[in-house]
């Protein structure tokens, strides 16, 4: 190259938006290029040298400035951008003409970017007869695509051996060659930023994991939906990222299923749930609270079914033992009207027990299996008994000093007596006596009770198979177990009612208590949790399980018909589904149906998921995980946890 130039190209071309970014490229490629050190070697230049390339719009004159005619003479080639833009402007034009008045007519390039030559090369430098005849460096009108950067390489290289003069074949080989070279010291060093990556990275993976897994194991006891959240998270994390720590993760997961035991809830309008009950067949479940909303929902599809507004603090709920279709729902509420709603026509028939005016605290309801007779409470001291098949005949009435105020009352097995609790124990009253027969006081001299509580039961259960049991719950902070020893009622007496245990262990009142048959025993108490209580054998000892809940305080429990399920309710507006029974005692709930569950495994103690038999997938496990939990992290324990 020539000393004098001061530049190797000039870049003539339209500062039109398509054609200037074109320019814009073709000058940064063209001053960036690093000759092959192959032919560097063979006396090519290192570098092809300056390239002027004019950024400015020329002045509206008609001939050429002095630093453009400076910066022409000063070039070796004229590289010129052709498009159907540039066919006859006058600018590119003069820059043509006048490049080639200085005897440089071969060192003209074009750089065709659209078109042909026909219609995009400047007029200045003639007509072609064939493109044979032509002096084009570059086209890359011919490349496709909508990003023809991306593959002008070609193109770019012709243009570069005309710069450089050496031969264009030459020069493609000793390119392709360093572009080789190129791409395995890349592909090295990403592998080995990869591997040192991926190392570092799954070991930061192993320990969140391990981290998750630990703290779901410390809040387990404590709170059991939160302990089976973080599972979830630790398995999802090992899941996503290849599978790290994957077995500790399934095995965590696995056991808080187990454990946690929330398997549903379904949501009730407001708080203070007291009222539950459980259909016969187990398919519809009815919640009321104390603003007086009852809502049903199917255990089967977990729907919401029919709902019902009364306008009074609902109390107690019970379903009609005998109705197939379980239709009728019995209510016990505030107002001191007992109202069966019948679900399938949303009809509800009114009996009133007193005065509607006057509000009570506390009431109940109960209804006999052997005949459609429902016992109610008017929140006083009487107990009724209304005839459902004779809707216009009175209800027949008993009221005894013996039981004081009256909270609750539970028809025996065979309907011939009914329990009542109150606040100076429970009683029962044989259908047609004059008096009832106290089974024991609870409350007054009691443990853990103040002496002016004057409501000393709150629930009573008769056992629903053996009419001499009989179950009650209080203020004191426990439940009771009571032997009646009658046959039947009022006929043959075996001995005097006594007390068979005392169940302690909550430290609130306990205001609910449902009995499964003879083998368990549910309660429900004011410091938040659920106990189930089995009796040791050959003693009157019971051992419990507890079942914290999310309730604040737990109002109300009762047993789905299989005794696999109890239901609870309390301060918060949720109705939970829990386990009944450990997940290694857990029936298999896994069927044709699709529903997923836990059985008995093959060895002592040892639990599987199963799902018809076989082992759940990891899809299927992390879908019944979802199913279980039935609320998402809180604020704080995102912060706490790091989520």
């Amino acid at each position: 190259m020539d000393q004098t130039y001061r530049f190797a190209a000039f870049i003539s071309y339209r500062q039109d938006t398509k054609d200037a970014s074109w320019a814009r490229w073709l000058h940064r490629c063209l001053e960036t290029y690093r000759t092959p050190k192959a032919l560097v070697a063979t006396g090519v230049r290192g570098r092809i040298g300056r390239i002027f390339r004019d950024a400015e719009e020329l002045e509206a004159t008609p001939n050429l400035s002095e630093r453009i005619r400076e910066a022409l003479r000063e070039s070796e080639f004229l590289v010129v951008i052709c498009s159907p833009r540039i066919r006859g402007r006058l600018w590119v034009e003069k820059e043509v003409e006048y490049f080639i008045e200085l005897g440089r007519r071969s060192n003209v390039l074009l750089f065709l970017i659209e078109g042909d030559h026909t219609t995009s090369f400047p007029l200045a430098l003639g007509n072609f007869d064939s493109s044979t005849e032509m002096p084009l460096a570059a086209n890359v009108a011919e490349v496709g695509g909508m990003f023809r950067r991306r593959w002008a390489h070609l193109p770019l290289l012709r243009l570069v051996a005309a710069l450089l003069n050496c031969p264009l074949d030459t020069l493609i080989q000793r390119d392709q060659a360093r572009s080789r070279r190129r791409n395995r010291y890349v592909a090295t060093a990403i592998a080995a930023t990869v591997l040192l990556g991926t190392c570092g990275f799954g070991y930061l993976v192993q320990q969140r994991v391990s981290e998750l897994i630990a703290n779901s194991h410390d809040s387990l006891q404590l709170d059991p939906q939160l302990s089976l959240l973080l599972a979830r998270r630790a398995f999802e994390t090992s899941s996503r990222y290849l599978g790290i720590n994957k077995e500790a993760a399934r095995a965590a997961l696995e056991n808080t299923i187990r454990k946690s035991r929330l398997r549903a809830r379904f949501r009730v309008d407001d708080s203070h749930i007291r009222g539950l009950a459980w259909s016969r067949d187990g398919i519809i479940a009815a919640g009321g609270e104390r603003r007086g909303n009852v809502t049903t929902w199917n255990r089967n599809t977990q729907q919401y079914g029919p709902a019902l507004s009364i306008g009074r603090n609902v109390h107690r709920l019970a379903f009609a033992p005998n109705d197939k279709e379980s239709s009728r729902l019995a209510i016990a509420d505030s107002s001191r009207v007992l109202r069966i709603w019948n679900l399938t026509t949303n009809d509800v028939s009114l009996f009133p027990t007193g005065n509607m005016v006057l509000t009570v605290i506390r009431s109940d309801v109960s209804w006999c299996t052997v005949k459609d007779q429902v016992a109610t409470t008017d929140g006083r001291d009487t107990v009724f008994i209304w005839d459902l098949s004779k809707p216009d005949a009175p209800p027949l009435k008993f009221s005894d000093p013996l039981f004081g105020s009256v909270n609750s009352v539970s028809w025996s097995p065979r309907c011939r007596a009914i329990g009542i609790g109150g606040g100076h124990g429970v009683v029962f009253w044989p259908i047609g006596a004059e008096h009832s027969v106290e089974v024991g006081r609870q409350g007054h001299g009691s443990v853990n009770i103040s002496m002016t509580e004057p409501e000393g039961v709150l629930r009573v259960q008769w056992d629903p198979l053996n009419p001499t049991v009989i179950a009650t719950s209080g203020y004191d902070h426990t439940a009771r177990i009571w032997s009646v020893p009658y046959l039947d009622f009022p006929e043959t007496s075996k001995g005097t009612p006594s007390e068979e245990a005392m169940l302690a262990g909550h430290t609130g009142a306990v205001y609910d208590i449902a009995l499964f048959d003879d083998i368990a025993v549910a309660t429900a108490s004011a410091d938040g949790k659920l106990r189930i209580w089995h009796p040791v054998r050959y003693s009157t000892i019971y051992s419990s399980t507890i079942i914290p809940t999310d309730h604040r305080q737990a109002m109300s429990v009762v047993w789905s018909p299989n005794g696999d399920e109890i239901a609870s309710g309390g301060e918060d507006n949720f109705v939970n589904v829990w386990h009944a029974t450990d997940g290694g005692e857990q029936a298999n709930l896994g069927g044709k149906d699709g529903s997923l569950g836990t059985s008995e495994g093959p060895e002592p103690n040892e639990v599987h998921f199963l799902l018809d038999g076989e082992p759940l997938t990891d899809a299927q496990l992390h879908e019944l995980a979802v199913q279980r939990s039935v609320r998402d992290f809180t604020d704080d324990e995102r912060n706490r946890y790091g989520l």
